[in-house]
């Protein structure tokens, strides 16, 4: 799998560090292994995994 990083998600990433701690690397482990997948908007998927007592 090749991941993207857009301009976007590269600035909401580094907003997620600076506020919650959770790094590139971390965000990149968890597209490539989410403990769950549910559904989105257009039959899309979207990862989770639990941090931070939340999802």
């Amino acid at each position: 799998m090749k991941l993207v990083w857009t301009k976007h998600t590269e600035e909401r990433q580094k907003e997620w560090e600076r506020k919650k701690g959770i790094t590139r690397l971390e965000v990149e482990d968890l597209l490539k292994k989410p403990e769950q997948m549910v559904p989105g908007d257009m039959d899309v998927l979207i990862a989770q995994v639990r941090k931070h007592r939340g999802i």
